[in-house]
């Protein structure tokens, strides 16, 4: 055998022989394998052995390899590791197993001449076990001296490939976090530049005047996304309508029942439709954007935006307009509030003109028929008494009655004690002694209408049937009532010679009108309602409409 101080250096000696052909039980640590190969083969050649077996066993892999001059079979391995494992039970941790010749013979017996024994020599713990095998007369010392070498050089080859391994690990786990960390730092730069453009226009739309809101929100929008087209849509006194467009849709001005800006306020979510989307029913938009192959719809609470591009639309852009909807809504709520005070201080300013006309116009006409109609009759009074005493009564009468009238003019129309229902019955009676047949159409409705709104409702009706009466020629007139949908219709028909319905609604304040009707349209609008007159067929339809709430 060689010296002990050459085995111990060829042992421990990095290089080795070329290796035999080994078996890898787990085959994903070839590196592992190739170094305890190159162990055992170096264990081999320096005891002049017959074979040095070594296998791992780990939470990760398991494996052996042997160096042998004929290579054992698996069966063979597995019984030699069985043996060792049984000769290790009863003996203290890193102790020498010693496998004698009798042990070995059955293992080796195809693998080895007649007259060849084997002793052997192994030392097993987790998670490595060593085997040398040797002819019987080698020196036992000497080979499990050996034994123990390759068993401390095999734990030190597999704790260093263990923290080969952990360094990998964590040198991957560094460069994927380096990368996401990347990625972050970019998203996050990202997101920043959005949100600084984001708030960019929304400063913007703050700064635009009264006259140019809607127009510049939509400029404004459509250079955020490179779009082509855009139209801004608001709710505006009720319904949605078209509130400003580019350059190339100045002539839309309005959008029918059938809208995708509709829908997409209604479901408060983006919503973008392609030309060629067959299963889609068509759309309003769809005729609006024909030169587009694609729009986009975002909704901006009280009001949407319709956005159409040459292209496909990415969803880093959709995402970004949705959040540029919910910044830009409080703004684009504020400009209708701002809009709709302002709406209603101009129906109050004109609605104050009016009725200082109105007062000034009455004070004329009362002026007028004392000097016209009752100065008249006091002078034919006075002339009668002088002359004959029953005509001067007949006169005194016919003064009485017009004082009368002039003083019933002159009181506000009110219901007082009346319902709704009365007081059209005495009107009624005014078409009556006018030669108008007239007629109350569902009377049920008026019980149930509120009390301050039956006081509205008797004023419309008494203006109207006043002109109907002194203006229409008509022979016959229906009033009705109808509660629908939390508000109240009141019509009055007639089959008079009609008036155009801008006419009507913007006549002047003068003496024989008053208030008229424009007045009232003006009234109903402060109140959310609305006054609409129409001609249908041979009939004149005056419809006054009026929220309950």
């Amino acid at each position: 055998m060689r010296p002990w101080g050459r085995v111990v250096k060829q042992v421990l000696s990095p290089a080795a022989a070329t290796a035999p052909p080994h078996d890898n039980l787990a085959g994903d640590a070839p590196q592992l394998s190739v170094g305890l190969q190159q162990l055992a083969a170096n264990a081999r050649a320096a005891c002049d052995g017959v074979a040095c077996v070594i296998a791992w066993r780990r939470a990760i892999d398991a494996g052996i390899v042997q160096a042998a001059d004929q290579i054992f079979a698996r069966a063979a391995l597995n019984s030699l590791l069985a043996l060792v494992a049984r000769q290790s039970e009863h003996l203290p941790a890193h102790a020498i197993v010693k496998l004698e010749p009798g042990q070995l013979a059955a293992i080796a017996k195809a693998r080895l001449a007649d007259d060849c024994a084997l002793q052997g020599f192994a030392l097993s713990s987790t998670p490595i076990t060593t085997i040398a095998l040797v002819p019987v007369g080698r020196r036992a010392a000497d080979v499990a001296a050996l034994a123990r070498l390759v068993y401390d050089r095999a734990r030190e080859i597999l704790a260093m490939d263990e923290l080969a391994t952990s360094r990998a690990f964590w040198q991957k786990q560094a460069s994927a976090s380096g990368e996401r960390l990347a990625a972050a730092q970019d998203e996050l730069t990202a997101i920043a530049a959005e949100r600084a453009a984001l708030q960019g226009i929304v400063a913007d739309c703050l700064k635009l005047p009264p006259q140019r809101r809607f127009a510049g929100l939509g400029e404004r929008v459509a250079r955020f996304g490179s779009f082509g087209s855009w139209l801004v849509a608001a709710v505006i006194e009720g319904e949605l309508r078209v509130a400003a467009a580019s350059t190339a849709l100045t002539r839309i001005t309005a959008l029918g029942a059938n809208s995708a800006l509709a829908e997409c306020l209604r479901r408060n979510v983006v919503t973008v439709r392609e030309r060629d989307a067959g299963s889609a029913p068509p759309v309003e938009e769809d005729r609006i954007f024909s030169a587009f192959p694609v729009y986009v719809c975002v909704p901006l609470s009280k009001g949407a935006i319709a956005l159409a591009a040459s292209g496909a639309i990415a969803p880093t852009v959709l995402a970004s307009l949705e959040r540029l909807g919910l910044a830009l809504g409080p703004i684009v709520e504020r400009w209708l509030a701002e809009q709709e005070a302002a709406r209603l201080q101009s129906l109050v300013r004109s609605l104050g003109m009016r009725m200082f006309s109105a007062i000034d116009g009455e004070r004329a006409r009362i002026a007028r028929d004392l000097h016209d109609h009752l100065a008249q009759l006091l002078t034919a009074a006075r002339l009668a008494l002088t002359a004959d005493p029953q005509q001067a009564r007949e006169v005194l009468k016919q003064l009485d009655e017009a004082l009368r009238l002039r003083v019933r003019e002159l009181r506000p129309a009110a219901l007082g004690r009346s319902t709704l229902r009365e007081a059209i019955g005495f009107e009624i009676h005014r078409l009556a002694e006018a030669g108008i047949k007239a007629r109350l159409l569902h009377p049920e409705w008026t019980k149930t209408i509120p009390r301050p709104l039956q006081e509205l409702c008797y004023q419309v009706a008494r203006e109207a049937i006043s002109n109907v009466i002194r203006h229409s020629g008509a022979t016959r007139a229906e009033i009705s009532t109808e509660r629908r949908g939390g508000r109240i219709f009141l019509r009055i028909d007639d089959n008079g010679r009609g008036i155009a319905a801008r006419k009507a609604l913007t006549l002047k304040v003068d003496g024989n009108v008053g208030m008229g009707l424009a007045g009232m349209s003006e009234r109903l609008k402060l109140m959310g309602g609305a006054l609409r007159l129409e001609r249908l067929g041979g009939v004149t339809r005056l419809t006054a409409e009026v929220p309950e709430r």
